[in-house]
């Protein structure tokens, strides 16, 4: 698992560009959602189309238009059988069987295996219907009028045309049926890219509500603006506080400065009164080596002190820095400086304490 980084230690900074680049995610989340919602309304139109309005109405429609074709050219064929027997039936009849190979009956054509397909259906089926209607309109009278020859191939021509015309019309059942197949396959695509896009619609409703929480959080983060300009205040009176710091460290400085110009002082006074007296000056020399050391110490303590200054100052910087970087821990750092000015209240009375006797041993040099 990763660990991720507390949001508290998070900078002002950070905090707006994690709130820029969510809120970049969340429109661009948007956008697409917007788009896959297009797609799906596009798809379910096809959809509804090809149910309500499509090709499997107009191919069911053919389907059933050919069926009814089909049987009234069945019917019709049964018709005509009849027909020909009963335009058989009197020729026999009126020659008395007189040559058996005249009363012989129409044999029909065997279908062959393969499909035949004719350039111009309705052109046939006309001629047919035609033909239908002229041996329906004659009358029995008139059959031993023709000859056995003539009728005998009427009707084969008739028998063959319908059957070319039935082929045709199982031709076109077969092709219809193939489309029909092809639509359905069509549908299951479509279907499947349906559920697809059901499925992207849904991660992706998801990951904007992820991403809506992440946002609702943040702009949460964004009330603790008050809080951060509460911690600026306080920053700025530590800065402050650090200028002041700095201008007594200046003075003690001066202070050192003055006490080392003071000893050189000393020195040259005890070389002239040397020349008074030896054995005054020896008193005089060694109580001013005895001030004098006491002097150097004290200067050397000064100087520690003002190390010790500049190494509290140092580290009040760095707090600062480290303040800047965390400004959402306000009780520990209210403590810190809290002790911090202790600390500086007890250093600057012993600076002031230090001084002050600086001051008034140069005073009693002088004196």
């Amino acid at each position: 698992m990763v660990i991720r980084p507390s949001i508290e230690k998070w900078s002002r900074q950070e905090l707006e560009d994690r709130y820029h680049v969510l809120y970049q995610q969340n429109y661009s989340l948007k956008r697409s959602y917007n788009e896959l919602e297009s797609k799906l309304k596009q798809s379910n139109a096809k959809i509804k189309r090809i149910i309500v309005c499509g090709k499997d109405c107009n191919d069911d429609e053919n389907y059933a238009e050919l069926i009814k074709e089909n049987r009234l050219l069945t019917n019709k064929l049964k018709n005509l059988k009849q027909q020909v027997l009963n335009y058989a039936r009197p020729e026999i009849s009126a020659q008395q069987c007189s040559t058996p190979s005249q009363a012989r009956q129409t044999a029909q054509r065997p279908q062959s295996a393969l499909p035949r397909r004719s350039n111009r259906p309705q052109q046939t089926a006309s001629n047919a219907s035609t033909q239908f209607v002229n041996m329906e309109q004659r009358p029995a009278t008139d059959v031993p009028k023709v000859s056995d020859g003539k009728s005998s191939l009427l009707d084969k021509t008739l028998f063959v045309k319908l059957n070319r015309e039935l082929k045709q019309k199982d031709d076109e059942c077969a092709l219809l049926k193939c489309k029909l197949n092809n639509v359905q396959q069509q549908l299951r695509k479509l279907k499947d890219e349906y559920d697809q896009l059901l499925e992207q619609l849904q991660s992706k409703q998801h990951e904007g509500l992820k991403l809506q929480q992440q946002f609702n959080d943040l702009s949460s983060n964004t009330n603790t603006d008050t809080k951060v300009a509460k911690r600026l205040k306080n920053i700025q009176i530590l800065e402050k506080e650090l200028e002041m710091i700095r201008e007594e460290n200046k003075m003690l400085h001066e202070a050192n400065e003055k006490l080392v110009q003071n000893s050189l002082t000393i020195e040259q006074l005890a070389i002239e009164e040397g020349k008074y007296g030896e054995t005054i000056n020896d008193q005089r020399v060694l109580e001013m080596e005895k001030k004098l050391n006491e002097s150097f110490m004290k200067y050397s303590q000064l100087k520690q002190n003002y190390q010790n200054l500049m190494q509290t100052k140092l580290e009040l910087e760095e707090r600062l820095n480290y303040q800047n970087a965390q400004t959402m821990k306000e009780k520990t750092v209210n403590n810190e400086i809290a002790e911090r000015r202790n600390e500086f209240e007890k250093k600057k009375t012993e600076n002031f304490s230090a001084n002050e006797v600086c001051y008034f041993i140069i005073l009693m040099i002088t004196d």
